[in-house]
């Protein structure tokens, strides 16, 4: 792994745990060790009825044991959601951060997304904008009139984009990285509706 792990504290079946907030894992696990240890009280299930065959990185095969029906709470969406987890073997990582937030769970977070006042989570902002198809277009300002901002001030400023159909929310975020970087102006990170 390179860089830092995007990892945050999940609230799952009422207990904080550490988490891997990961948009490259398709399913979610959590560790043998943490089951056994924190979880007992859900029944590990077999996938009798299917194989399921989940790869890892290099394309080696991930062992499980079977998988855990949960409860998450996301506070940013003030969701409880009902996940299936399944239940892979102890690794070092694990051991540490015991539970991994995969795409079946990003997607369905996102579905619940309304645009908000509070910023959503890093860890889980950085999971959502790695999910997004892409760019919708860029945010032009219907000022008539050039604005200025002065030195650590910050502003809202309205702006029109062309709509795509099936999109009603966006993240907003820079356009140009290095651009930004030498003017010193920064976008913040927003999810926004974006109206018709």
């Amino acid at each position: 792994m390179v860089g830092k792990a995007n990892e945050a504290v999940i609230d799952i079946e009422r207990i904080n745990c550490p988490a891997l907030i990961d948009p490259g894992s398709m399913v979610s696990t959590v560790s043998e060790g943490y089951h056994a240890s924190c979880l007992t009280h859900l029944p590990l299930r077999q996938l009798k009825d299917f194989e399921i065959e989940v790869m890892g990185a290099g394309d080696n095969i991930l062992p499980y044991s079977g998988y855990l029906e949960a409860k998450i709470y996301i506070p940013f969406i003030d969701k409880e959601l009902d996940i299936v987890l399944l239940v892979t073997r102890d690794t070092e990582y694990n051991r540490r951060v015991p539970l991994v937030i995969g795409t079946n769970i990003i997607d369905l977070v996102e579905r619940y997304l309304v645009p908000v006042d509070n910023t959503i989570p890093a860890s889980w902002l950085t999971a959502l904008r790695s999910q997004a198809n892409g760019i919708i277009g860029q945010v032009r300002s219907t000022n008539k009139t050039p604005i200025h901002l002065q030195p650590n001030q910050m502003m809202h400023i309205a702006g029109l984009v062309r709509h795509q159909p099936g999109r009603a929310t966006a993240i907003t975020e820079h356009h140009d990285l290095d651009s930004d970087l030498r003017t010193g102006l920064s976008v913040c990170p927003r999810l926004v509706e974006i109206g018709k």
